[in-house]
């Protein structure tokens, strides 16, 4: 059973108007993983990053206020997915 090293960092963006306050973005790969959110003013950014081994093939997926507790006029802009082949 064969493993490689993935490396993936994850970048939440406040692209409203307003400061978005403090929340939790949950990445998931094989397993999830919270990571705590500062307070973020419009434009600023906040980069998570995430190191584990691959064994299959899977698809890593971050999702920003994962528990709802910032007010946003979109809340639909808050889950990315990408599909990760581990190469070994």
């Amino acid at each position: 059973n064969s493993t490689s090293w993935v490396n993936v960092t994850t970048v939440v963006k406040n692209i409203g108007l307003g400061t978005a306050g403090a929340s939790t973005t949950r990445t998931t790969d094989l397993t999830s993983v919270n990571h705590a959110t500062s307070s973020l003013a419009p434009g600023s950014t906040q980069s998570f990053n995430r190191n584990y081994l691959c064994s299959s093939a899977h698809n890593f997926t971050a999702v920003a206020d994962y528990f709802n507790v910032v007010s946003e006029t979109d809340e639909g802009n808050n889950q990315a997915s990408t599909y990760i082949d581990c190469i070994v």
